[in-house]
């Protein structure tokens, strides 16, 4: 075989090993692999940023913390490469400059111009890896970025607190989307919709547990003229005001909602029918005792009734509506009872 025959063979096995050993690390993410193509006189594995590996079994290391953090295939293409030989074609210089391309987290990432320096050595028929230094310049954490895994690392751990803050905004959001769904935008009690299913679920809870409970169903008196006399504006201030000192009268296992325009319901888990009326009469006492903002004294009508056994939703609305009819009747600003 002629000597330049023999170079061009050593230099074709030369740079098969060298692209073999790129393929493991990158796209196989292969720890046994890689460990197969190193030098047991490995000088060291070096980076642009202090990533060092002294001998063999430092650089070891370094390789499967590169490899356990970003497993995933990294697919790189050669842009540029350049091989020297060094030892009449029994080691070679490899020199290459990459661009990488993997996946974290389901999102795309791509590095480009990692430079890229191997030497490899024959011995006994066989390649092996003595040395490797690598550096990614960026100019998001300093001028020669290390070793593209630690880069992958970096922003792995990026990304994975993006997810975390995403993940609690969409929590957040979640929270405020049922708050919405259950929430009266004007007083902030209770909407109907989600009072309506407090109340189902207090009339199972007390057909399945033989409890009671009360309801309130007010009314807020003339409110109509409010609207008339000092504008819807002043009608909504109003309401909410109203809501406001309702709460205050509540137990802590109680609810309200807001039952219709100028209507309230309160739910009392467990408080019988006398309790509730003597509830109720407090409750007209207090809202007629003191003013409201520019519309002075404002009363409610309240219809009271307690569950009965056999009582559905419709049968106890019912009831309570009945009620607040003969409190209206009554001449208002008072409470009805109907057991």
């Amino acid at each position: 075989m002629s000597e330049i025959s023999s170079y061009n063979a050593a230099q074709t096995e030369a740079l098969n090993f060298f692209h073999r050993y790129l393929d493991v690390l990158f796209e196989q993410r292969d720890l046994e692999g890689v460990l197969s193509l190193l030098d047991e006189a490995m000088t060291g594995f070096g980076t642009g940023a202090g990533e060092v590996g002294q001998n063999r079994e430092q650089s070891i290391a370094l390789y499967r913390h590169d490899i356990t953090h970003a497993p995933n295939p990294i697919y790189y293409q050669i842009n540029q490469q350049q091989l020297v030989s060094l030892v009449d074609h029994q080691a070679y210089q490899f020199s290459a400059v990459l661009r990488l391309e993997t996946e974290i987290l389901a999102q795309q990432l791509v590095f480009n111009h990692l430079r890229i320096t191997l030497i490899g050595v024959k011995k006994n028929g066989q390649w092996s890896l003595v040395h490797l230094h690598a550096s990614f310049p960026t100019s998001e954490h300093c001028d020669d970025e290390p070793y593209p895994v630690k880069e992958l690392e970096e922003r792995n751990a990026w990304l994975e607190k993006r997810v975390k803050e995403k993940t609690h905004a969409l929590e957040d959001a979640l929270v405020q989307l049922k708050k919405v769904a259950e929430t009266d935008k004007l007083t902030g009690l209770y909407n109907r919709h989600y009072t309506d299913r407090l109340l189902a679920f207090c009339i199972e809870q007390a057909e399945g547990f033989a409890q009671t409970f009360s309801v309130l169903l007010i009314d807020v008196d003339l409110f109509k003229r409010v609207n008339d006399q000092y504008g819807h504006l002043i009608g909504d201030k109003l309401l909410m005001q109203v809501s406001e000192r309702l709460q205050m009268h509540l137990r802590k296992d109680d609810s309200i909602g807001r039952w219709g325009g100028e209507e309230f319901l309160i739910i009392c888990p467990q408080l019988n029918a006398q309790d509730a009326s003597l509830l109720a009469e407090r409750i007209c006492c207090q809202i007629a005792s003191k003013p409201f903002d520019r519309v002075g004294q404002q009363t409610l009508s309240i219809g009271v009734t307690s569950y009965r056994v056999g009582d559905d939703f419709d049968h106890l609305i019912s009831r309570a509506d009945s009620a607040l009819y003969q409190a209206k009747k009554q001449g208002r600003n008072c409470a009805v009872t109907q057991v």
